[in-house]
């Protein structure tokens, strides 16, 4: 879905689980998801399953990353007021 509009349509109708279903439905019988689970020999079902159940990992990964950027950038800060740190070094 390209557009925010039609994202927000769709999330109105059905729901943000529907939306998600649809679209692992329809990645399931993708080339790439049938060539992983012929890899590890699971079915498409369970790598699809596998696919959903990583999304909060992904979101949490993506948290303490943006966590560990700010802590860099005010460590950073923090060293330069010190005089531990020249700016040319940032």
């Amino acid at each position: 879905m390209s557009n925010p509009a039609g994202a927000v349509y769709v999330i109105a109708r059905g729901g943000q689980r529907v939306v998600a279903s649809k679209a692992a439905s329809a990645l399931k019988r993708s080339e790439l998801v049938m060539a992983v689970a012929s890899c590890f020999g699971m079915g498409p079902e369970s790598v699809r399953a596998l696919g959903i159940a990583s999304i909060p990992a992904l979101i949490v990964i993506s948290g303490i990353d943006i966590m560990a950027i700010k802590e860099a950038a005010q460590a950073a800060r923090e060293l330069a007021a010190r005089g531990l740190l020249i700016y040319r070094d940032l």
